[in-house]
């Protein structure tokens, strides 16, 4: 990739803390997709002159000189880059959701998932290939948890900020999500312009050379 993403903290852009999560899900995806070299998505350190003021001038993980503060992203890419570190793309995990998202890497003597939604909050039941295999959630800060197995099966819960399962001595069969929850809602003041009930999708299977 290419000058592409520069998820901005700018506060009227993502904010600190949709960049961090835009960061590491950009990057998971990306790899999924076969990117194999980063090139100026996002950048170490916002700029420090009046560039830093809009919205590409602060797509860095740490903020202007002189005071270079990390940004929440700057833990989250660092986090990623140690979890992933030797792991190739290895697909992902079915979750019933196309808003749920479990993408699987591999390592030689283990197997690394990340996980999230796009929004809200809900459950994520995930089933071991035996009782043997050991899984540990590692959030964005690098925090590590043990996950125990309940009647066969461990419970998590998604969110947009996107944490990782490391599982040795086996994977994770199956993965089910369970229904959203969330605490952001429409404003009171508000027009409805088109509910788009009238809309019939479909699909057409052939062609689009202009399109291609």
């Amino acid at each position: 990739h290419l000058e592409s993403y520069f998820p901005s903290s700018h506060e009227l852009a993502m904010g600190h803390r949709g960049q961090a999560d835009s960061v590491v899900r950009t990057a998971v995806l990306s790899l999924a997709l076969g990117t194999t070299k980063f090139m100026h998505t996002w950048s170490l350190q916002d700029c420090a002159d009046r560039w830093g003021n809009q919205h590409y001038g602060c797509v860095g993980l740490i903020s202007r000189m002189p005071e270079c503060n990390p940004k929440p992203a700057a833990a989250a890419a660092a986090t990623m880059t140690r979890v992933l570190d030797l792991a190739k793309y290895d697909g992902w995990l079915e979750t019933g959701s196309r808003s749920a998202f479990c993408v699987r890497f591999k390592d030689e003597d283990r197997l690394v998932y990340a996980a999230w939604t796009f929004r809200g909050t809900r459950p994520l039941e995930l089933t071991p290939d035996t009782d043997q295999t050991k899984l540990v959630k590692i959030d964005e800060n690098g925090n590590e948890f043990p996950l125990s197995l309940e009647n066969g099966k461990i419970s998590v819960t998604l969110s947009p900020t996107p944490f990782w399962i490391v599982a040795h001595g086996g994977g994770i069969k199956t993965a089910t999500v369970g229904a959203p929850t969330y605490t952001e809602a429409p404003a009171k003041d508000r027009i409805v312009l088109d509910d788009c009930e009238k809309l019939r999708w479909g699909y057409a299977g052939q062609s689009y050379p202009r399109y291609a």
